[in-house]
């Protein structure tokens, strides 16, 4: 049985004791003492919290202090770091890993049986090492190549001893995922993404869906290849794939260097299937004893069945897959290029009668290569765009990303006349190719890299099952874990992408036009992107259309259907009950149309159109729960013989992206009539225009946030105002919700909710968001999850029938938020990240529906976010904050701050009532929203002595210049005098309990400490004046 070690590389206890508590019943959890330690900040305090937590888990802890020279953070003194790790096993820890060069330095009582001896270097040095026989050991070496893997295991079964085996590098997944194949006792696995503790390491969640838990009884399945496999998308797809139909095989990618590794490896692990990429497809065909056709005639295979490592069959599925892919009847293809992909290609289109064109640089070897085929022709790369043909394959390297584009601009125009479809095999890594990005825009259709793999997969996998494996089905296990993480921008900007929900109107529009509209700066999302696939089968004729998640492409395309009398099935990837059709359905009836809704046990449905083609006339429907059946109808509504009389029910929701719509139509040159009733919409054929997209103000919003909670960070560039988007209001409601207690109505502007509740909880006062109700029926139910996920940082969130109300109160971390699969949750949680320590956001994925660069750009907002302007003031009662703070203020040109002056000034108390109303928690919510607020301010902020007992305003000044003044406690009594205690306690007695501890926070985040015990306030000023000047500074610089 897989057992899972749980580590992660906190760094404070709290953080720890959330994982701890969260530990499940059969794992272990390995803690990271270094990561806690860091230098010489963990002190006895800190100490103190951690040493009950080892007693209390004990039984199932690894506890490590990893030094510098192991790649761990321990900088300290060798004696400490092994007297923590004996006091670990005094304290009851089953395990304290200790590095084998290092056991000869422990005192003898340690128990053997609770070492841990651990070794990390490469795997050619593991031989030299001698491991202790009356130990556990652990072994972390790195692993490049299918033949280092080899060699890992082979050692791995020379063990007597217990062990761990992991291998860390390239090829290193195997073993953390199929530890059972190196007789691992256990593997290790982070918390969460954030808390890796070594390179190569994945998440508890991540080796789940890998199938880590099931690897003992599942047969492995290889992707062999270059260095490129690593990153290929296969393994999250094939292993979701096999999960959920309980099929016994494991995917995992390993890089090698020759056939002849690859051999081995297959021995070695008793592997029956590989797949099979560059550079191996030759070989792969060359050494198989059967063939199939496709491989047979293109000479290459990409799929390999084997017995005890020979490969007896083998088969080409890219070839078969990409003829499933292509409906059309085609007669010329143009392929760029003249590699093994592209003969494969070539040799399927032959059995088509489809006549063949390479484009390629070295002619003379392609010629060669080609003379053996009828039908097809060579010409120059520079001659490429003089050939006739209906369909383009792109069959090279070549993205046109950072280099030279297979095809460019000034050949458009003969795409766009001559391309029935363009096929590009390069499978995109970080954004669409350039060639694809131009398809978009010109409305051609494209089958792109994604599709290319996922139609050979849908092949590749029925030969791994031995059942018929459909497109469809692994186009959503594709969609459900795809992990591509489009990435648009310099890394010195936000670049917002263009707007989604313009994207979609122009699509439709587009599509529906005799001439396709030229469209810059579109949405690459995954939600545009179905659009633009599901409008392409609608225009080939196709009844089965596929809308994976998007309601606004399902409601689309069902107001299509009024133009076609064929039956339409429109299948969804989740269940309808969340993105409500009932509305859409009853206004198809009223045009003629027969609907049923189908909910399917796996939670996907159907939605099924049939009746006759609508000519036009009156049609009403209720847009109170989404205005995107009004939108739908109306995108339409040109298109009809007799044009459309649309009549709106019940109270409109989203009025903005209606608006939106109606001067999406507008533009493409047809007339909307408002009426009382509606609108009436004239037929007409709408013009060939181009457009370029504006950028997207509700993904926008979030940095706007960002900056109003953090005050910190770049704000977004490009942005179009006037604008046709209502999200546009975004900074006048930032303002409003700034401004004090308010009531923000969010009727039309609903996908503001998110990122606007992240701005109000840090409020100090109330902000109640209205006309909420319909986002319950949004990706998620966003009411619901926002409560209850915010919840778990402290806020005070109550939900109403059609409202919200956000409460003041005490942020904090840390947690892990679920943003339950909607793009928009996790974007609001991303962005709650920044202000608040140690919060993690699970499901990242989810946000390629809107913004797939979102938590790229994320990494960008924190790298410039600007450090802190104020001079900050720390230290107990007495010393000195208010009178040093003006004086430094005089002297530096800042304005000055106290922060309990300030609580009072906004509470109308004295600091003492506040604390004897027992309202000490409303006391430190103020407090750390005052620090916040002033941090990005040219300000002397002197703070309340216990300002720091909050772990959130120490995790806020943690990167801010804080000056510690530190005095005397009997110093402190006499300057107190009879100044009354905050507590209600003697002040002597108060003082002496604080001042321990809380002079090992200040002394944490200080960087600079002075002296006020004296009554020389030039001398203070100068000390802190000379190391603020420095700190200024070194940011400069």
């Amino acid at each position: 049985m897989t057992r899972f070690c749980v580590t992660g590389c906190e760094r404070d206890v709290e953080s720890l004791s959330q994982r701890l508590e969260n530990l499940e019943p059969d794992d272990l959890c390995e803690i990271r003492i270094d990561a806690l330690y860091d230098g010489a900040s963990l002190g006895d305090a800190a100490l103190e919290e951690l040493w009950p937590l080892i007693s209390k888990y004990g039984p199932r802890l690894i506890v490590t202090c990893r030094p510098e020279w192991q790649g761990g953070w321990f900088s300290g003194d060798e004696h400490r770091r092994l007297g923590l790790l004996v006091k670990a096993f005094e304290l009851g820890a089953r395990f304290v890993d200790v590095e084998v060069v290092a056991l000869d330095e422990l005192p003898s009582f340690v128990a053997h049986e609770n070492i841990l001896a651990s070794w990390h270097g490469d795997i050619a040095d593991l031989d030299k090492v001698v491991f202790p026989k009356d130990m556990h050991i652990k072994v972390a070496a790195n692993v490049n190549w299918a033949s280092d893997l080899v060699k890992l295991r082979r050692f791995s079964q020379t063990l007597k001893q217990p062990a761990s085996v992991v291998a860390v590098g390239h090829a290193g997944i195997w073993s953390r995922v199929r530890p059972l194949d190196f007789n691992s006792a256990w593997t290790y696995v982070a918390a969460a993404s954030g808390l890796e503790t070594a390179a190569g390491q994945v998440t508890k969640d991540e080796a789940v869906a890998l199938r880590a838990l099931e690897s003992g009884k599942l047969q492995p399945i290889a992707l062999v290849g270059g260095k490129q496999v690593t990153s290929s998308v296969g393994p999250a797809v094939y292993n979701r794939l096999f999960s959920n139909t309980g099929e016994s095989f494991q995917y995992l990618a390993v890089p090698a260097r020759s056939w002849g590794e690859v051999l081995e490896l297959t021995l070695e692990f008793g592997i029956p299937w590989l797949s099979v990429t560059m550079p191996f497809k030759k070989e792969a065909f060359a050494s198989s004893l059967v063939s199939d056709t496709w491989a047979l005639g293109a000479g290459v295979a990409n799929t390999v069945q084997l017995k005890q490592g020979v490969p007896i069959k083998c088969w080409n599925t890219d070839v078969v897959g990409f003829l499933d892919g292509l409906p059309d009847a085609h007669s010329r293809a143009l392929i760029l290029g003249g590699g093994d992909t592209a003969f494969a290609l070539a040799y399927g289109l032959r059995q088509r009668n489809v006549e063949v064109t390479f484009a390629a640089r070295r002619v003379d070897v392609v010629k060669t290569r080609a003379s053996s085929m009828d039908g097809v022709n060579v010409v120059t790369w520079q001659d490429r765009a003089s050939v006739p043909f209906d369909l383009l394959i792109q069959a090279t390297p070549l993205d046109g990303l950072l280099g030279e584009a297979p095809w460019d601009e000034s050949g458009l125009k003969v795409l766009k006349d001559s391309a029935k479809l363009v096929v590009d095999v390069v499978v995109p890594v970080k954004e669409p190719t350039a060639l694809v990005k131009d398809c978009w825009a010109a409305g051609i259709p494209v089958m792109d890299g994604l599709d290319f793999w996922a139609y050979q997969a849908a092949r590749q996998a029925s030969l791994f099952t031995g059942r018929d494996v459909t497109f469809k089905e692994i186009v959503a296990t594709l969609n459900a874990v795809r992990r591509i993480d489009f990435k648009c921008l310099p890394e010195s900007s936000l670049l917002i992408p263009g707007s989604k929900s313009l994207t979609q109107r122009y699509l439709v529009l587009s599509a529906l036009s005799d001439v396709a509209a030229k469209i810059h700066n579109a949405s690459t999302s995954s939600d545009s992107i179905e659009l633009a696939a599901a409008l392409q089968q609608f225009k080939t004729g196709q009844s089965n259309i596929y809308c994976g998640q998007g309601g606004t492409t399902a409601r689309f395309m069902a107001a299509l259907s009024l133009l076609t009398d064929r039956q339409i099935c429109l299948e969804f990837a989740s269940g309808l009950a969340r993105r409500p059709m009932r509305h859409m359905a009853d206004a198809l009836a009223l045009a003629g149309k027969q609907t049923k809704i189908v909910e399917e046990r796996d939670g996907k449905g159907i939605f099924l159109i049939s009746g006759p083609k609508f000519a036009g006339g009156r049609v009403s429907v209720d847009a109170s729960v989404s205005s995107q059946f009004a939108s739908g109808l109306l995108l339409v509504a040109p298109f009809l013989e007799n044009g459309l009389e649309l009549v709106i029910k019940g109270p409109l929701v989203s009025k903005s992206y209606l608006e939106m719509t109606l001067r999406s139509i507008k533009l493409f040159g047809a007339s909307v009539i408002k009426a009382d009733y509606g609108f009436k919409v004239p037929p007409s054929k709408p013009k060939n225009v181009e457009l370029t997209v504006e950028p997207d103000w509700s993904l926008a919003a979030f940095w706007f946030v960002a900056n109003k909670i953090t005050g910190a960070g770049p704000v977004p560039d490009g942005l179009t105002y006037p604008s046709m988007q209502g999200d546009a209001i975004v900074c006048d409601l930032l303002q409003t919700i700034a401004g004090g207690e308010c009531e923000i109505d969010l009727k039309s502007t609903p996908d503001l909710l998110p990122p606007l509740v992240i701005a109000a909880i840090f409020q100090p006062w109330s902000v109640t968001f209205t006309n909420v109700g319909h986002a319950r029926y949004k990706e998620s139910n966003r009411l619901e999850v926002l409560a209850s996920e915010l919840t778990k940082v402290g806020a005070n969130i109550t939900v109403l029938e059609d409202s919200m109300v956000i409460k003041p109160s005490i942020l904090h971390g840390p947690a892990i938020l679920n943003p339950h699969g909607d793009h928009r949750m996790a974007m609001s949680f991303g962005i709650l990240s920044l202000a608040l320590p140690k919060v993690f956001v699970t499901d990242k994925q989810c946000v390629s529906k809107s913004y797939p660069s979102f938590f790229n750009q994320l990494e960008v907002f924190r790298r410039l976010s600007k450090p802190p302007s104020a001079l900050v003031l720390v230290g107990n009662r007495g010393s000195g904050k208010s009178t040093v703070g003006q004086a430094l203020a005089a002297t530096l040109g800042l304005d000055f701050i106290d922060t309990d002056v300030e609580v009072e000034r906004r509470t109308g108390l004295e600091i003492s009532q506040l604390f004897n109303q027992g309202r000490i928690g409303e006391f430190r919510r103020l407090e750390s929203a005052i620090i916040r607020e002033n941090l990005q301010k040219p300000v002397a902020l002197a703070t309340g002595g216990g300002a720091l007992d909050d772990g959130n305003a120490r995790w806020l000044l943690k990167n801010a210049f804080v000056a510690w003044l530190d005095c005397p406690v009997d110093v402190l009594v006499k300057r107190l005098g009879n100044r009354p205690s905050v507590t209600g306690a003697d002040p002597a007695q108060e003082l002496e309990l604080l001042v321990k501890s809380r002079n090992e926070k200040y002394c944490e985040l200080a960087i600079v400490k002075a002296d006020t015990s004296g009554n020389n306030i030039k001398e203070v000023c100068d000390v802190i004046e000379r190391a603020w000047r420095t700190f200024q500074d070194s940011y400069l610089r």
